[in-house]
Protein backbone atom coordinates (compact mmCIF):
# COMPACT_ATOMS: atom_id res chain seq x y z
CA UNK A 1 0.00 0.00 0.00
CA UNK A 2 2.80 2.41 0.90
CA UNK A 3 4.53 1.84 -2.44
CA UNK A 4 1.24 2.56 -4.18
CA UNK A 5 0.76 5.81 -2.26
CA UNK A 6 4.33 6.90 -3.12
CA UNK A 7 3.78 6.14 -6.82
CA UNK A 8 0.42 7.91 -6.72
CA UNK A 9 2.05 11.01 -5.17
CA UNK A 10 4.87 11.00 -7.75
CA UNK A 11 2.56 10.74 -10.76
CA UNK A 12 -0.46 12.69 -9.49
CA UNK A 13 1.10 15.30 -7.20
CA UNK A 14 -0.96 14.37 -4.15
CA UNK A 15 -2.13 11.54 -1.94
CA UNK A 16 -4.96 9.29 -3.05
CA UNK A 17 -6.84 9.56 0.26
CA UNK A 18 -7.26 12.39 2.77
CA UNK A 19 -7.19 9.91 5.65
CA UNK A 20 -6.27 6.26 6.00
CA UNK A 21 -8.68 5.56 8.86
CA UNK A 22 -12.39 5.18 9.04
CA UNK A 23 -14.74 3.80 6.42
CA UNK A 24 -12.98 2.58 3.33
CA UNK A 25 -13.74 4.33 0.08
CA UNK A 26 -13.11 3.56 -3.53
CA UNK A 27 -9.68 4.72 -4.66
CA UNK A 28 -9.92 8.02 -6.55
CA UNK A 29 -9.25 8.25 -10.26
CA UNK A 30 -5.54 8.84 -10.85
CA UNK A 31 -4.96 12.16 -12.58
CA UNK A 32 -1.73 14.01 -13.22
CA UNK A 33 -1.21 17.47 -11.83
CA UNK A 34 -1.45 20.17 -14.48
CA UNK A 35 -2.08 19.49 -18.13
CA UNK A 36 -0.22 16.17 -18.41
CA UNK A 37 -2.53 13.23 -19.02
CA UNK A 38 -1.60 9.84 -17.64
CA UNK A 39 -1.89 6.83 -19.94
CA UNK A 40 -4.90 4.61 -19.15
CA UNK A 41 -2.71 1.63 -18.23
CA UNK A 42 -0.75 3.75 -15.74
CA UNK A 43 -3.96 5.11 -14.20
CA UNK A 44 -5.26 1.55 -13.83
CA UNK A 45 -2.02 0.44 -12.16
CA UNK A 46 -2.05 3.36 -9.71
CA UNK A 47 -5.69 2.64 -8.89
CA UNK A 48 -4.83 -1.00 -8.10
CA UNK A 49 -1.79 0.00 -6.03
CA UNK A 50 -3.88 2.05 -3.59
CA UNK A 51 -6.78 -0.40 -3.28
CA UNK A 52 -7.78 -0.99 0.35
CA UNK A 53 -7.92 -4.74 -0.19
CA UNK A 54 -4.47 -6.33 -0.07
CA UNK A 55 -5.48 -9.10 -2.48
CA UNK A 56 -6.30 -6.50 -5.16
CA UNK A 57 -2.91 -4.77 -4.98
CA UNK A 58 0.01 -5.94 -7.13
CA UNK A 59 3.24 -6.98 -5.45
CA UNK A 60 6.46 -5.02 -6.06
CA UNK A 61 7.66 -7.41 -8.80
CA UNK A 62 4.37 -7.03 -10.67
CA UNK A 63 4.51 -3.23 -10.27
CA UNK A 64 8.01 -3.21 -11.79
CA UNK A 65 6.94 -5.46 -14.66
CA UNK A 66 3.83 -3.38 -15.41
CA UNK A 67 5.74 -0.09 -15.22
CA UNK A 68 8.30 -1.51 -17.68
CA UNK A 69 5.49 -2.53 -20.04
CA UNK A 70 3.95 0.95 -19.77
CA UNK A 71 7.35 2.51 -20.49
CA UNK A 72 7.84 0.31 -23.55
CA UNK A 73 4.36 1.12 -24.87
CA UNK A 74 4.88 4.83 -24.29
CA UNK A 75 8.46 5.22 -25.61
CA UNK A 76 8.76 2.30 -28.05
CA UNK A 77 11.83 0.80 -26.43
CA UNK A 78 12.58 -1.49 -23.53
CA UNK A 79 12.85 0.10 -20.12
CA UNK A 80 16.39 0.25 -18.72
CA UNK A 81 14.90 -1.47 -15.65
CA UNK A 82 13.29 -4.37 -17.53
CA UNK A 83 15.95 -6.69 -16.12
CA UNK A 84 17.11 -6.06 -12.59
CA UNK A 85 19.67 -8.20 -10.80
CA UNK A 86 18.37 -9.94 -7.69
CA UNK A 87 19.74 -8.54 -4.46
CA UNK A 88 20.27 -11.04 -1.65
CA UNK A 89 18.26 -10.20 1.45
CA UNK A 90 20.26 -12.28 3.93
CA UNK A 91 22.30 -10.41 6.50
CA UNK A 92 26.08 -10.80 6.61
Amino acid sequence: FALGVCLYEMFCGGRPYDVTRGPRREAPEARAAGENALPEDLRALLHRCVDWEREQRPNAEEVRRLLCAIYEARFGKESPFAEVARTPVEAD
